[in-house]
């Protein structure tokens, strides 16, 4: 049976844009996010990436935690923007390690308006106010109360409005770049010899061969496959946090 990825709607009292939408132009916007985040743009790919958008099936979340012990100033609110949070979960195993953290944590927000489309990167260690639990890092959140309490505590420490999110965890990620045929990317000498690391990880974690789509070299316009893309988008030994979440985005 084919894998079913969900995108969760953040469940509010107000009457949501979102809603007004009809079900055409709803698969558009979510077919751009897709084509956004992978940045694949030919034409025979978002057909085949819009197919696959029209099976996702989209469920309410869970009730969002709601606090007082946070700053009641109300969130701006954009009537053109939309903006989804991309949550990126380290589970690798989910017995051992059934929810992980929130280590990419990215809000795509799609102006649609101007057609455009803007990612922000939350960066997992800064310190925030997690409702009910004091001064934490933000990747904690998720860990604490999930999906729910992390899109909470985003929108009151930032002060910022999320419609939606979809979260992945490592086996999600590969899945669905592989049924894209790939990702392009610039690998550079340095990142090369770390990418081939978690690569190498990631096989001994399936049993499959330990050099297993290893990358033979490094260079520009390169087509990642999914287990190849997860080993670039875990490099953290170059660079800092933000070049990180620079490789991520």
């Amino acid at each position: 049976m084919e894998k079913e990825y969900r995108m969760k709607k953040i469940k509010r009292t107000k009457t949501s844009r979102w809603s007004l939408m009809s079900t055409k132009k709803k698969i558009g916007i979510i077919a751009g996010i897709v084509v956004g985040v992978l940045g694949l743009a030919a034409g025979a790919v978002y057909l085949y990436i819009s197919h696959m958008i029209s099976l996702v099936h989209i469920v309410p979340s869970s009730s969002v935690v709601q606090t007082s012990t946070v700053s009641s100033m109300p969130m701006p609110m954009e009537k053109d923007v939309l903006n989804v949070l991309l949550i990126g979960i380290d589970s690798r195993n989910t017995v051992t390690d059934p929810v992980g953290r929130s280590d990419s944590m990215i809000l795509v927000s799609l102006n649609t308006r101007t057609k455009r489309i803007v990612m922000t990167s939350f960066m997992r260690d800064s310190y925030v106010e997690i409702p009910g639990y004091g001064k934490r890092r933000l990747n904690a959140a998720y860990q604490y109360g999930g999906a729910d309490l992390l899109v909470t505590t985003i929108e009151q420490d930032f002060k910022i409005d999320i419609d939606y999110y979809v979260k992945v965890d490592f086996f999600d990620f590969m899945e669905i770049i592989d049924k894209l045929g790939g990702v392009t990317i610039d690998v550079t000498e340095k990142e090369l010899p770390i990418l081939n690391m978690y690569v190498r990880d990631m096989n001994k974690l399936l049993k499959a061969p330990v050099e297993d789509q290893v990358l033979p070299a490094a260079g520009t316009g390169l087509t990642l496959t999914g287990k190849q893309a997860l080993g670039y988008s875990r490099i953290r030994y170059i660079g800092d946090d933000f070049k990180r979440t620079e490789r991520q985005r």
